[in-house]
C-alpha cells in the first residue's frame, strides 16, 4: 500500500480491524503512518475498542467506525433503549442521529449506508448535535450494561 501511494494511486492509506499492538507493530516498520484504522464501535464495544481509540488519538491516527448503529438494527431492546431515546426526544431527533453523534463525541468518523434519502439527511444533520458529557455518561454506562463480550 505505501507504493501505491508513492506512485501516486492514492492519497493516504489505512488500515482496518487492527488492535493497539498490531498498530505498535505496524509504527515500528511502516515508512507511510495509516491516515485511518476502521473499528466497531459502538456503545456495546467500547470499553473493549477505547485503548485503539486512545493509541489512535496519541498517534494522529482517524478512527473511522462501522457498525456504530447496531444497537438499533441488530440488538434493540437492550440497555441504550432508554437512554437513546430520551436523549433523542429531547434534542428532538432520531435515537439513530444519537448514536451517531456520541461516536462523533468519542472522536470517531461514522460509516454508514441507507438507501432511503430521508434517513441520509438525519444522518448528515447528526453531526450538528452536540451532547453533554452527562448524556455521553448516561449512553457509556448503558452500553457497558449490555457489552459484548
Amino acid at each position: 500500500m505505501e507504493k501505491v501511494q508513492n506512485d501516486g494511486l492514492a492519497k493516504s492509506i489505512g488500515i482496518s480491524n487492527f488492535g493497539v499492538q498490531d498498530m505498535e507493530t505496524l509504527m515500528v516498520s511502516a515508512q507511510i503512518k495509516p491516515t485511518v484504522n476502521q473499528i466497531l464501535l459502538h456503545p456495546y464495544v467500547y470499553r473493549r475498542q477505547k485503548p485503539i481509540l486512545d493509541y489512535a488519538a496519541k498517534n494522529g491516527i482517524i478512527i473511522e467506525a462501522y457498525s456504530a448503529l447496531i444497537p438499533i438494527t441488530t440488538a434493540p431492546g437492550g440497555p441504550l433503549d432508554k437512554p437513546l431515546n430520551e436523549i433523542a426526544a429531547k434534542f428532538g431527533v432520531t435515537p439513530e442521529q444519537i448514536l451517531m453523534a456520541w461516536t462523533k463525541a468519542k472522536g470517531a468518523v461514522v460509516v454508514t449506508t441507507s438507501s432511503k434519502k430521508a434517513r441520509l439527511e438525519g444522518y448528515i444533520a447528526a453531526g450538528d448535535i452536540t451532547l453533554s458529557p452527562e448524556d455521553i455518561a448516561a449512553i457509556d454506562d448503558a452500553g457497558a450494561l449490555g457489552e459484548e463480550k
